[in-house]
């Protein structure tokens, strides 16, 4: 799924993500991605609530006070167990 996003900025804006997307099974680098699109397209107001229930999950675009990349760090350990433990197998059915 991570690697078939593509971010396109407006015409005439040069812009270059500041998380790279890396490899399938980086959980923490998923997160950060996501948070950070997320952040620069924020989702309809009708789905905000939506969201506030995934932050505990790690998804948390617009952080209040902390970057994308922070939010791996705020995880418990428990949830970014089965981050670690399921995220390749998600995208391998993701590429099925």
């Amino acid at each position: 799924m991570q690697d078939r996003l593509r971010l396109v900025a407006p015409a005439g804006v040069a812009h270059a993500p500041r998380v790279l997307p890396g490899e399938p099974d980086d959980a923490p680098n998923f997160l950060a991605v996501v948070n950070e699109t997320l952040a620069r397209n924020l989702p309809p107001a009708a789905d905000q609530g939506l969201l506030g229930t995934w932050a505990e999950l790690g998804l948390r675009p617009g952080a209040t006070d902390r970057f994308a990349e922070d939010a791996w760090d705020a995880l418990k350990p428990s949830v970014q167990q089965a981050w670690a433990t399921h995220i390749g197998a998600a995208f391998g059915r993701v590429r099925q």
